[in-house]
């Protein structure tokens, strides 16, 4: 099968959820067969069996930008003719990919990520693409309803991210000091971080040789730091973005992962922390506690409730026998988001609505 996949941006240096998705997508499912990426912007050179196309946009104003991109992204898709268009977000490669798809009549798979719940139900463009794609893939069972009130005619399944366990398997631990506690994501007001360095400070009281590692930038980075230095907490290190690999070999070496989000769509950041047997706490939100069972692979806590991010971060670290037992579930749970996996039953949709 001749496959075009259709995303805005290709390869960050500090690669996101869209754009993982579209290289393992890539990766796996041109072994046996033939595959391009189309995109806009590629930053980082990846090539891994697929053939990246890149397109020319103008770049601003945004509405230029989005127009130009897709135009161009339509055009390079029709003169590639694959018999399957996937599309990694709603916006512009959505769009191409439904334009696309019409003009060659072929099926169109699109795949929102947590931009659906930040679009205004007013917005035409989006219900057009969610409304005309062939199979809207959403990541968990809320995203669906999400994605079924936005466009309640919408063809909708659930399918989420992946991660790589053949990458995961050869890469090494980082260097930590422990007990270490990992958290690696934006710096943003929707991420909690402010509430895990507030828990941070009660694990002190109770384990004075804790480390607390946070990986990632953002707005409120120097509004973090000064948090930490404000409450004179020791050990807190904030180690800035890092690239995947590197973010991988920290979840190796940690004692446990914590994620305090007030909200997700579907956290790739936990999937992956699990398949390094990374001990998780999160907070219990939409897009966490789908993948989360609370006791078995990690704990859940309420949103913005430092006592309880305390506590069990704490019971963590003071019973090795949990944390063994939730470190080998979450590597046992992990096998089910395999981009291997997930790329084959991907594959096997394509074919049955390639044939209808």
């Amino acid at each position: 099968m001749k496959l075009a996949i259709l995303t805005s941006r290709f390869p960050l240096k500090d690669i996101g959820g869209a754009e993982l998705a579209a290289h393992y997508i890539g990766k796996y499912a041109s072994i046996e067969n033939e595959v391009f990426i189309l995109t806009r912007r590629q930053l980082k050179p990846l090539r891994d069996g697929y053939r990246v196309r890149m397109v020319r946009y103008i770049g601003v104003p945004a509405i230029m930008r989005y127009i130009s991109t897709v135009v161009t992204l339509t055009i390079e898709t029709v003169r590639i003719k694959p018999q399957a268009i996937f599309a990694e977000m709603l916006y512009s490669a959505g769009m191409a990919a439904v334009l696309s798809g019409k003009l060659l009549r072929v099926p169109v798979f699109i795949h929102p990520g947590g931009e659906i719940y930040w679009t205004s139900k007013w917005n035409f463009f989006v219900r057009y693409v969610l409304t005309n794609a062939t199979l809207v893939l959403a990541l968990t069972e809320h995203m669906k309803k999400e994605i079924l009130r936005f466009a309640p005619h919408a063809n909708v399944e659930v399918l989420p991210n992946g991660v790589d366990l053949k990458t995961i398997e050869i890469i090494e631990g980082a260097t930590v000091k422990h007990p270490c506690i990992l958290y690696a994501g934006r710096m943003e007001k929707i991420k909690g971080v402010e509430y895990l360095i507030g828990a941070f400070s009660a694990v002190k009281e109770k384990i004075p040789t804790a480390h607390l590692y946070i990986i990632g930038s953002g707005l409120l980075e120097r509004n973090l730091k000064k948090l930490a230095d404000r409450q004179g907490i020791a050990n807190v290190h904030f180690l800035g973005m890092l690239e995947n690999r590197l973010v991988l070999s920290y979840m190796k070496s940690c004692d446990v992962f914590v994620l305090p989000s007030l909200t997700e769509g579907f956290p790739l950041v936990l999937v992956e922390a699990m398949a390094c047997g990374a001990p998780i706490v999160a907070t219990n939100v939409k897009g966490i506690n789908e993948i989360i069972e609370d006791g078995k692979n990690g704990f859940l806590v309420g949103a913005k409730d430092e006592d309880a991010l305390a506590s069990k971060i704490i019971t963590i670290l003071t019973d090795s026998n949990l944390k063994k037992d939730i470190s080998k579930n979450n590597v046992e749970k992990s096998r089910e988001y395999d981009w291997k996996t997930i790329t084959k039953k991907l594959m096997e949709k394509f074919s049955e609505y390639a044939t209808k």
